[in-house]
């Protein structure tokens, strides 16, 4: 049987093993991150400064192909899934962006999905470290 990733492992955490409906959880989707600020690294150097507030998220690539580059008020849905384990997702044009945030553990894992809609359409799984939470 093959191996289940930490991504995997989360969802079921949020979905099974605590019983949370996800219809429920879709109804009791909020902006629970507001007011933070996440600072997080990708294996390959690459490093990104996020930032919540008011339901809507600003990032801004520090580091790798994409320095500089920085997108702002984006409106986001977060969920927290269990003690410290968020789920949050935002969409841009052709673009659909998934988290899972253990801030128990440190770890991000990210699912994205590009180009929707089109014959380029493509799907990514990442995972990133943790190097700074404000509140």
């Amino acid at each position: 049987m093959k191996k289940l990733s930490n991504l995997h492992l989360i969802i079921f955490v949020a979905f099974y093993s605590l019983q949370i409906n996800p219809l429920q959880a879709q109804e009791t989707v909020q902006q629970a991150l507001d007011g933070i600020e996440i600072g997080y690294s990708y294996t390959d150097g690459r490093n990104v400064i996020m930032y919540f507030d008011g339901g809507l998220l600003d990032y801004r690539w520090i580091t790798g192909p994409s320095a500089s580059i920085t997108n702002e008020g984006i409106p986001y849905k977060s969920h927290e899934v269990a003690e410290g384990i968020y789920f949050i997702n935002w969409e841009m044009p052709r673009w659909f962006i998934s988290f899972a945030v253990n801030f128990n553990t440190g770890m991000l894992y990210v699912s994205t999905l590009r180009g929707y809609g089109t014959e380029q359409q493509s799907s990514n799984f990442d995972s990133a470290v943790l190097n700074s939470v404000e509140r």
